[in-house]
């Protein structure tokens, strides 16, 4: 059943990001888009104003905005599975210092990583920082919920939305499946 949902995941994502490619209107290079409004805000500001706001504390950004706002930002490239791995290793052998390193440099890159967040939310947490701790899992929990919000992951059409593949493994993660 675990691979089954997994394969039903994998494949409604592939079908997904097909769909929405093909619909993605072709202009040439060095040319306005035609379906560009006329004085858009960038969305990258918007991120990074999202970016500021949580690190400020507040509590009512949007976690599904805040994650398509990432995806327009040019430090997006929808593979960030090696930084996955990064993040892991030195927790796996109890090196949470080392830990929070590998954490700042991804959310320097992409804030809304959630496995950066996890593994934050746990460094922090056998570091005795609760604070911090807390933070990390309110942000971890967001996003996680917003992954979760938009289908039931059951079938193609209710597929669970993700950006990047590492939220796969995050969402996995959070549910002990492996």
């Amino acid at each position: 059943p675990k691979s089954l949902m997994r394969s039903i995941l994998i494949l409604s994502l592939v079908f997904r990001a097909a769909a929405v490619s093909a619909q993605a209107p072709q202009v040439a290079p060095g040319q306005p888009d035609p379906g560009a409004p006329a004085s858009p805000v960038p969305v990258a500001t918007a991120y990074s104003q999202m970016v500021d706001r949580l690190k400020a504390g507040d509590r009512t950004v949007n976690f599904t905005e805040f994650r398509m706002a990432f995806t327009e930002t040019p430090a997006y490239n929808g593979m960030m599975m090696g930084v996955y791995r990064q993040l892991w290793n030195p927790l796996n052998v109890r090196d949470f210092e080392g830990a929070l390193k590998v954490v700042g440099a991804v959310l320097q890159r992409n804030y809304a990583e959630p496995n950066a967040h996890m593994v934050a939310t746990i460094a922090h947490g056998q570091l005795g920082h609760q604070s911090e701790m807390q933070f990390h899992r309110f942000i971890a929990g967001g996003l996680l919920q917003s992954i979760t919000s938009q289908g039931d992951g059951k079938t193609p059409e209710t597929a669970y939305v993700v950006v990047d593949v590492s939220e796969e493994y995050a969402l996995f993660r959070s549910l002990n499946l492996s």
